[in-house]
């Protein structure tokens, strides 16, 4: 069957089943690994108190689909190259399968030639594994392949790779590759170990101006207003979860497609462009067809000493640090409303400014609040991406900042040991993504 025949053949499947399709996925055997949903609570792995209060994390848990290793992976290091264990079972499957996708049309030359050559292999000190699965995005969707989030294996590392839509590269289907940068010598591929998720590009981010900027500064005002406060002191607030509910659902068309961006204080925001992509005939990245995605990397803006001993968590931000920080939000507040902004909002300036906050007793979590707010078109909600340093794991979440224009970055501690976080190390990054595209699923084609 011709590439456009089993095109066809995948979207009318997906159409008849009323189910949107993001992308394709191809499977002509039994590959290294499937794709998977996963459930907003991990299947009850998360605490019920979280499961109660933070959509957010809810939604990251769920965002985009899993790429599940269903056969156990070795990895060795040596020297800094990274190697596979013999893996016999693989080793045949994707022997047999590399010549036969290239004559039904399915695997264009690039692939084929660097496929034929093994399944798995090490490129500038990087583990590229091949997982037996193809994709085209339909027209107007990247995908961003990532590292797991919010139940991830320690110690491994997955750089970000995106694959750029299929049809304007020629409606070919582009293999599923997984990059490992860092892994323990003898460390375990199995299980959750990366992410796909659709994206539509051409979503810019600019920085606000001051008309915006107090629209968001009000906005931050209203919502940790003194009820709000009142009521967490007795019990969870499900503020956030009642505008959500309230709002979902709704579909309006923005004016334009900006994300925009109000900085306070604290290490300025930067803005990244990702106009490279692999495709059917790109094995690296290679210039897009057409359009960008921009995201923006926050960084952090206090030095932290964190410990956690079993059962609380210590977090001691560097109190000069600090001070010079929450005054500088006070000094742009103040521009931005006037002088008696601090007075009528005392509780939303002491939310903002201290820029740390515990969790319950008895976890190993705590927010950090970038001294920033995010505001996106109507109907796109932010991906937060933690970045995750030595002894602890920043979570993944999805904000909806077209109506709430916080993004906090969620600290899991994985170690007992005392950890420092120096002012300046990546905190996280923030990507704009269409809540409609989010939503959609993937259909899937299986060749003999």
């Amino acid at each position: 069957m011709a590439a456009a025949e089993a095109a066809a053949a995948v979207v009318v499947a997906a159409a008849a089943a009323d189910v949107t399709a993001a992308f394709d996925v191809l499977s002509a055997f039994e590959p290294l690994a499937r794709l998977e949903r996963r459930s907003p609570t991990l299947d009850g792995a998360v605490p019920l108190r979280v499961a109660q209060a933070c959509v957010p994390l809810l939604e990251g848990n769920e965002a985009g689909f899993q790429v599940v290793f269903a056969k156990r992976l070795v990895v060795r290091s040596r020297l800094g190259r990274l190697r596979i264990e013999a893996a016999p079972p693989v080793d045949s499957a994707h022997r047999a399968a590399v010549p036969l996708l290239a004559v039904r049309g399915y695997m264009h030359d690039a692939w084929r030639d660097r496929l034929a050559r093994g399944w798995w292999w090490s490129e500038r000190g990087v583990l590229r594994v091949w997982t037996g699965l193809l994709v085209r995005p339909r027209v107007g969707v990247w995908l961003r392949v990532s590292a797991t989030k919010n139940r991830a294996p320690f110690g491994v590392r997955i750089r970000t790779a995106w694959i750029g839509d299929g049809e304007a590269a020629g409606a070919g289907y582009t293999p599923l590759v997984v990059d490992v940068e860092e892994i323990a010598d003898g460390a375990r591929l199995e299980g959750e170990v990366a992410t796909v998720l659709p994206v539509e590009p051409g979503i810019a981010i600019e920085q606000a101006d001051d008309e915006v900027a107090r629209a968001l500064v009000a906005a931050h005002a209203a919502f940790y207003d003194a009820r709000y406060f009142a009521t967490k002191k007795g019990e969870v607030t499900r503020k956030y979860r009642r505008q959500v509910a309230r709002d979902r659902g709704a579909r309006e068309e923005a004016p334009r497609d900006v994300a925009e961006i109000v900085h306070l204080a604290g290490p300025a925001p930067e803005v990244t462009r990702v106009d490279r992509v692999l495709g059917p005939d790109a094995t690296s990245p290679a210039p897009a067809s057409a359009g960008w995605v921009e995201s923006v990397r926050f960084r952090h803006a206090v030095p932290l000493r964190v410990h956690w001993d079993g059962g609380t968590v210590d977090v001691a931000p560097d109190a000069a640090a600090l001070d010079a920080g929450a005054r500088e939000v006070r000094v742009e507040l103040t521009r931005l409303h006037g002088e008696g902004f601090l007075r009528a909002h005392e509780g939303a300036v002491l939310y903002l400014t201290k820029y740390v906050t515990p969790h319950p007793h008895g976890e190993p979590h705590f927010f950090v609040k970038p001294w920033a707010f995010v505001r996106t078109p109507d109907g796109v909600s932010s991906l937060v991406e933690g970045i995750s340093g030595p002894g602890h794991e920043l979570l993944r979440g999805v904000v909806w900042t077209d109506r709430f224009h916080a993004t906090p970055a969620v600290f899991h501690v994985t170690t007992t040991k005392p950890l420092v976080v120096r002012r300046g190390a990546p905190m996280l990054d923030v990507v704009p993504l269409r809540r409609a595209v989010l939503e959609e699923t993937f259909a899937t084609r299986s060749e003999a």
